[in-house]
């Protein structure tokens, strides 16, 4: 008849054939003696099964899992149940051959209950007839005067001797073997069907031998179905047997005749040994019969690499659909074992260390030897750094979407999870709209791999897994395998799981596997059956296998391009093009096979697609996009026709490369800021920047009359580059909900909407869009201007969200740098698949070296540059004499934030704050840059009254040496030093020369505060004191030539130098001072203060229109190579 294709249950392959073609030893096959020499014979020689254990309980059960139904046939054999009119074949015929559902398992239960009432009826009708014959033997014994004859209930030959009439204790004897052998065929057909009808495992080989052993008689079945009752009468004859039985046992026990006896036994002896012979030749055909339909079954259900022996040379051959069973040992040290996986189960997996990663790797491998690698998703947790998966580095290099580097903590596995829910759910969309099952079905029907199959490997769990981690698992582990999601877990019984995380949870939806001593114990085997484990696998084959994967896989589609093949043209002819239209750019080529490159294309009008959109997951190509969208514009048109703003607020370096080189040349000259900040406030301030650019057009185009960029071009005649901001990870600016956020979402918004009839295009970059807060009643509203939206990889959600409801485009995406480009608000089918240029670092190199020097106007970019101080300039020749620069200011405007020292009164400057690395940087930049144009012999005069633990300031003793260099005088004094030059200075006529004196923490000298008499030789005269003479030098000083620059760490700590009144001092730098400091200075309405590397410059003679005088400056690096 054949193996059939539905034969699928690994479990029961093993629990039952393989255990009775191995566990059944000829000592065992008093068990099969069931079949009778008399009466009617019920097997049929002919059938394959006869004579093979258990099953039709098997069948009932696991009727949507065929094999089970073979098994049926089985164990009906060898019970030799009989229904009455004899159909037994036709029935067993059925379930062999019937494709099984709900009805038909239905209609099985069904006869089986009638079959279990019919042969109950039968067993209960020859108890009644044993107990009549019974019933018939006390009288007889009577009349033989029999006496007793043993010592205890055996019946051996060798323990007894018996009294005459042994023949009728011969025949109380056979009569009391069969009624035994009949209790214990109903005990075993009783229990088995019970077990059926309850769903559960046929009982296991161990309970049957127990059972049958009991089993005496081999005529006993022939003569049951001969007897028929009806049913009151079953259910009197039952208890009257049971009645009748020990009473009639004691009396023919006392009257058997030991010599009748004997010659019975020995009979009996013979008769069993001459069966047991029989048996052993018919019990080895069965055995290679079973184990021949095993193997062809496995082949069946897990062909080639999914149940060979792995080895360096095994094939790597893809199929329509790859198997849905793995090997993970062995059965009988041949017959592979194997367990339902992929499309199937997940597989959940604990023991030792070393077992569990050999099993998990090689599940790996024979997963990529079937599944093609661009259907083929890996990602893993891997808290405890296992390096378990680092054998599949490899392919990575084939293809990021196969594999993808572990994650170690919980927030990322947090995110993990979230995508693949999310593909999961998409996937379940899909199968759903086609009235599928499953994802091997769609594979199936496609004739290709139409949906990737992913799997999620767990190392270590449960470290790093929470509550909602664990119940999300769960979830996956339930309803993923169907939907292409297999899970593999490494459960280290080593690690305590936290609260409310329980394993079983996990285990009941998995297959589970045990490490033991001497195999795998399965939980679709039977306890007592294990897996011997497959041996290890050598790193070179297993090297070998994945290399033998990559280079099957190939080219994945058309390769990547380079960015500077495809803008050759350009590089020999650039600024060749005008931004009158539009502004073009080459981006890469179209991955459908069409030779022709793709582009982007931002223009006002005919059709307007003023700005992009541009999403995607973490590596996936955004930056490189983003670097070829800027050096293909930058090639093709002159920064009088193109100026870029370019925002990273992820700190990436990608942008850093646009701005000057450790020369400080070499800058794209289009860029006009570089900004790597995170800083939100420094974001709104170049929104505000382009805002006024836009006002400050709208004004220029009413006076020419015109009302777009493009007529104002060309009317005109004049030129006017078109701007373009762009921002990565613009979500950044959007964070909270505070006033930043609500100006920055008004300006985006006005931006989009206004920015195109000016010539303003707004590019903007992020991995999400999802769960930005502040974006919720303005997304709408600002993204219906990107008409052009371009999406990374990235999961189903996200692509729905970057490119359009319903478009879910690039989570089919499958190679690195490939992209969905929609120019058409995301209507699915205006979708363009284009891989991207890669922008190599030489040629961006070459590319901005070329630009720069074809550059006539060598306009520096304003750059910052994350948490890090200003870079000095270049050139120093823009200091202007008697200022003191500090840095540069947090704006677009550019330029240098610095104090004036003119000659009057109130011209002191005081750092406030404890910011030690801030005001050590600000006290270098202001001496050096005020005392750059100074000539040889002014002096520098330095009181510092820190601690000596605290002096020896390196870079500010740089500085001092740097001007001595310059034939400057400087004077360092310290403690009462500092007291005595200050009362020295008192009455003396004003000095010849400018003279800068920098006040170190003053506050810490207990003699400044001191009297003195002003003349020595006078005690009586005027009193003086170092405190007076240094608010005498603060107030006054700058009339005669001496400025003063003091450092308190606090508002009190300097009114404790100068007075309540401070000597007048009003012009201050704040170095991360404390918040009732800032107010005092600058006001009640001051902002807070920022962080580091930063300062707020307090400056009434420089005030910016709002009344607080007040900037926010990042100081010059004081250990700039350029610093004056």
């Amino acid at each position: 008849m054949g193996i059939p294709v539905s034969i699928v249950s690994l479990v029961l392959v093993y629990g039952f054939v393989g255990v009775f073609v191995n566990a059944v030893a000829p000592g065992d096959k008093e068990r099969w003696l069931i079949r009778h020499k008399r009466g009617v014979d019920y097997f049929d020689p002919d059938d394959p099964y006869f004579g093979h254990p258990f099953d039709v309980v098997a069948a009932i059960r696991s009727g949507l899992d065929a094999l089970q139904r073979e098994l049926g046939v089985m164990w009906a054999s060898y019970v030799q149940m009989s229904e009455p009119g004899g159909h037994k074949k036709r029935i067993l015929r059925e379930i062999y051959e019937s494709e099984f559902n709900e009805s038909t398992v239905r209609n099985l239960k069904i006869r089986l209950t009638f079959l279990h009432g019919s042969t109950t009826y039968l067993l209960a009708r020859q108890e009644v007839n044993l107990s009549r014959e019974w019933d018939q033997i006390p009288h007889i014994v009577r009349r033989a005067s029999l006496g007793p004859y043993g010592r205890d209930d055996s019946y051996t030959t060798t323990e007894y001797r018996y009294e005459p009439g042994g023949l009728l204790a011969a025949r109380y004897r056979k009569l009391d073997r069969q009624h035994k052998g009949l209790l214990a065929r109903k005990e075993f057909f009783n229990e088995s069907v019970k077990l059926a009808l309850d769903g559960l495992v046929v009982p296991t080989i161990e309970w049957a031998k127990e059972t049958l052993g009991r089993v005496g008689s081999k005529n006993t079945l022939g003569e049951v179905v001969k007897l028929h009752a009806d049913e009151d009468s079953v259910r009197l004859a039952i208890p009257e047997c049971a009645k009748a039985l020990l009473p009639i046992a004691e009396s023919l026990r006392r009257s058997a005749q030991p010599p009748v006896v004997d010659e019975t036994a020995q009979k009996m002896d013979d008769d069993l040994a001459r069966e047991l012979e029989d048996l052993d030749a018919e019990f080895a055909l069965k055995s290679v019969q079973a184990s021949a339909r095993i193997g062809l079954a496995v082949k069946a259900l897990a062909p080639g690499a999914a149940s060979e022996p792995l080895t360096e040379d095994t094939d790597a051959g893809i199929t329509a659909a790859p198997s849905s069973y793995v090997r993970f040992g062995t059965i009988d040290s041949s017959t592979p074992a194997i367990a339902p996986f992929l499309n199937r189960a997940g597989w959940f997996i604990s023991g030792d260390s070393t077992t569990r990663a050999e099993l998990i790797s090689q599940v790996l491998l024979r997963t990529i030897l079937q599944v093609p690698t661009e259907a083929l998703k890996i990602r893993s947790f891997d808290p405890m750094f296992s390096g378990v998966l680092g054998l599949l580095a490899p392919l990575g290099g084939v293809s990021a979407t196969t594999y993808a580097e572990p994650q170690h903590d919980s927030d990322a596995l947090r995110q993990l999870l979230g995508e693949v829910t999310s593909e999961v759910s998409a996937v379940s969309t899909v199968l759903g709209g086609r009235g599928m099952s499953s994802v091997i079905e769609l594979w199936e029907a496609d004739g290709s791999p139409s949906w990737p199959l992913t799997l999620l490997v767990v190392l270590s769990y449960p470290s790093g897994i929470d509550v909602g981690l664990q119940d999300t698992l769960v979830r996956l582990a339930q309803s993923g395998p169907s939907r292409g999601m297999m899970l593999v877990v490494d459960h280290d019984t080593e690690i305590t799981p936290p609260r409310g995380v329980d394993p079983a949870d996990l285990m009941r939806h998995m297959v589970t596997f045990k490490a033991t001593e001497h195999g795998w114990q399965c939980s679709r085997l039977p306890d007592q059956i294990l897996a011997a484990y497959d041996e290890a696998l050598p790193w070179p084959a297993r090297q070998a296998l994945v290399q033998l994967v990559v280079r099957r896989a190939g080219p994945q589609g058309p390769k990547l391009v380079r960015l500077q093949e495809l803008v050759a043209g350009l590089t020999a002819n650039p600024w060749s093009d005008q931004s009158v239209d539009a502004v073009e750019a080459i981006i890469g080529t179209h991955a459908d096979g069409r030779a022709t490159a793709a582009t982007l294309a931002l223009r006002s009008e005919n059709p307007p697609q003023s700005n992009l959109l541009l999403g995607g997951a973490v590596g996936q190509g955004k930056s490189n996009l983003l670097l070829a969208m800027i050096y293909a514009l930058a090639l093709r048109y002159s920064p009088d026709e193109l100026e870029m703003l370019l925002i990273d607020f992820k700190h990436g370096l990608e942008f850093q490369r646009l701005g000057p080189d450790e020369n400080g040349r070499n800058w794209l000259p289009h860029a006009s800021v570089v900004c790597l900040e995170s800083d939100k406030v420094l974001g709104l301030e170049i929104l505000k920047h382009v805002r006024d650019e836009l006002t400050a057009r709208a004004d220029l185009f009413l006076r020419a009359r015109v009302n777009s960029f493009t007529s104002y071009r060309k009317s005109t005649g004049q030129t006017l580059p078109r701007l373009l901001l762009v921002i990565d990870e613009f979500q950044v600016l959007f964070d909270g909900n505070d006033d930043v956020t609500a100006e920055a979402v008004s300006l985006v918004e006005k931006l989009a909407r206004q920015g195109r009839a000016y010539g303003i295009h707004l590019i903007l970059s992020s991995q999400t869009l999802s769960g930005i807060s502040a974006l919720a009643v303005k997304a709408e509203s600002i993204f219906a201007q990107f008409a052009t939206r371009l999406s990374f990889k990235n999961t189903a959600e996200e692509s729905q969200t970057i490119l359009g409801r319903g478009n879910a485009a690039a989570s089919d995406l499958t190679r690195p740098g490939e992209v969905v480009i929609n120019r058409d608000y995301g209507r699915p089918s205006a979708n363009e698949t284009v891989l991207t240029g890669l922008v190599e670092p030489d040629f961006a190199d070459e590319v901005q070296r070329q630009l720069w020097a074809l550059d006539v106007r060598r306009r520096e970019p304003v750059v910052f540059l994350g948490q890090n101080f200003a870079p000095w300039p270049i050139q120093h020749d823009g200091f202007v004499a008697d200022t003191a620069y500090l840095g540069r200011p947090l704006s677009v405007g550019g330029g240098l934030a610095g104090f004036d020292f003119r000659s009057d009164t109130s011209q002191a400057v005081g750092v406030i704050g404890t910011g030690q690395a801030e005001a050590t940087a600000v006290l270098v930049a202001m001496i050096a840059t005020l005392t750059a144009k100074w000539s040889p012999g002014d002096a520098v005069v330095v009181l510092d009254g820190r601690s000596p633990q605290s002096r020896g300031d390196a870079v500010l003793a740089e500085c001092l040496q740097q001007a001595r260099a310059r034939d400057l005088t400087v004077n360092v004094r310290t403690d009462a030093d500092i007291t005595d030059y200050l009362v020295s200075i008192v009455g003396s006529p004003p000095p010849q020369c400018a003279t800068l004196v920098v006040a170190l923490h003053l506050q810490r000298i207990d003699s400044l505060s001191d009297t003195k008499p002003f003349d020595p030789e006078n005690p009586y005269g005027e009193m003086v004191s170092g405190a007076g003479a240094l608010r005498e030098l603060v107030g006054r000083g700058s009339i005669s030539g001496t400025h003063v620059i003091g450092w308190w760490p606090n508002v009190a700590a300097m009114q404790e130098a100068l007075g309540y009144d401070s000597a007048g001092m009003r012009r201050f730098v704040l170095a991360r001072a404390a918040q009732e400091d800032v107010r005092q200075v600058a006001g009640l309405s001051a902002p807070k203060s920022v962080a580091s590397p930063r300062v707020m410059v307090v400056d009434p003679d420089r005030d910016d229109g709002t009344g607080s005088g007040v900037t926010t400056v990042i100081p010059f690096d004081p250990w700039d190579p350029h610093r004056a």
